[in-house]
């Protein structure tokens, strides 16, 4: 279980972090626009690598309990018909 929350928090990341970037960028310059400030915009990566190894942390953690009811949990009870 813990691969599957892995994969889905790492294509999330891969993809919302890009997203993020460059939506912020150019929110950030139209806003600056607007209240004639200069539009420099930093991109702080450390802090971007620190909040992708944290979700995948956070969705493998979320994963556990989950996996392990579903791990100890009798075929037999799975496949009784009622």
């Amino acid at each position: 279980m813990g691969w599957q929350s892995t994969v889905t928090a790492a294509i999330g990341t891969a993809f919302g972090l890009p997203i993020g970037i460059a939506l912020g960028r150019s929110l950030w310059d139209v806003f600056a626009h607007e209240i004639y400030v200069f539009p420099a915009s930093t991109l702080p990566v450390v802090a971007l690598v620190i909040v992708a190894i944290g979700a995948i942390v956070l969705a493998n953690l979320v994963a556990v309990v989950p996996g392990r009811v579903a791990a100890h949990t009798p075929v037999a009870v799975l496949l009784r018909t009622k």
